[in-house]
């Protein structure tokens, strides 16, 4: 699958881009348009989920606020939305995806109409693993 980095300079891990990848798969079966890996949204989703595993944060989205702030000074930015998932044991992306898709809200995120950038960032630890998927406009 072909896709456009912003910001090469960022290392995506596998799982990461198993992630993006049946993100773009599951938008495309419901013809919605592919979205831009953005690298700089890359490292907000791993912060988050590196606080998360960490235990620095619950699981959820606190901070979400301060990442959409962000983003707004990095890129012009109306429309941005958060998806997180946690599995007590090593998950890969497409389970991730998966999860996020038999959600409604999630699924609403995953297919936004308005957004043409997404970041995905994955992190374990020792209570498991975590995912968050930030997209933007």
């Amino acid at each position: 699958m072909a896709f456009a980095l912003l910001q090469e300079q960022f290392e995506i891990k596998s799982f990461e881009m198993e992630a993006f990848e049946a993100s773009n798969a599951f938008r495309a079966q419901h013809r919605r348009d592919t979205l831009t890996l953005d690298t700089f949204l890359c490292q907000l989703a791993r912060e988050h989920s590196k606080n998360m595993a960490s235990g620095k944060v619950g699981f959820g989205h606190q901070g979400f606020r301060q990442r959409c702030e962000e983003i707004k000074k990095k890129r012009t930015s109306y429309a941005q939305a958060e998806n997180v998932y946690y599995s007590s044991w090593v998950s890969n992306g497409k389970e991730a995806v998966d999860s996020w898709i038999h959600s409604k809200e999630h699924r609403q995120n995953l297919l936004g109409k308005s957004y043409h950038r997404m970041g995905i960032g994955m992190a374990s630890g020792k209570k498991g693993t975590f995912y968050t998927q930030i997209f933007s406009d």
